[in-house]
């Protein structure tokens, strides 16, 4: 399981973008390409898709926010997608699926809160160090009590 101050991290720096130029072909010759790192939506424009990941190691694809909030077990969300010939029709059915939706949403909502300082991480700190500050002046005074 990931700890919160990692996901914190991986969400402040975002993906790390795709550095392979040639990709691996499959048996049938099919591969990887940065063309699908871009998405063409239903008014023609064309977007990039950022939180794609592509492991070279692997050969497989990942969508980020969906493997860092692991709210689903979809191959892109779990072990990786590399069935090229279909990679169109299965990145539009994962963009539109509730889970997606929602791995969007969170990393969206985390985004703001780390950005305004208001993490659960940043919180509890804060409290913990009025909570020192409180403990310290109450020693101060009790000390000054004894000297007098």
């Amino acid at each position: 399981m990931m700890s919160q101050s990692v996901k914190d991290y991986l969400i402040k720096n975002g993906p790390p973008s795709i550095a392979v130029e040639i990709f691996p072909k499959n048996e049938s010759g099919a591969h990887f390409s940065k063309f699908h790192c871009k998405r063409k939506l239903p008014n023609g424009e064309i977007v990039d898709r950022p939180r794609l990941l592509y492991s070279a190691s692997s050969d497989k694809i990942f969508c980020y926010n969906c493997k860092l909030f692991k709210n689903s077990v979809s191959t892109l969300t779990s072990n990786g997608f590399n069935d090229w010939p279909n990679i169109h029709r299965r990145l539009a059915e994962h963009e539109e699926s509730k889970k997606h939706l929602q791995a969007m949403l969170s990393c969206c909502e985390l985004q703001q809160r780390l950005s305004s300082g208001k993490t659960i991480n940043e919180v509890l700190e804060k409290q913990i160090r009025q909570e020192a500050e409180r403990w310290q002046k109450e020693t101060y005074h009790s000390g000054d009590l004894r000297n007098i």
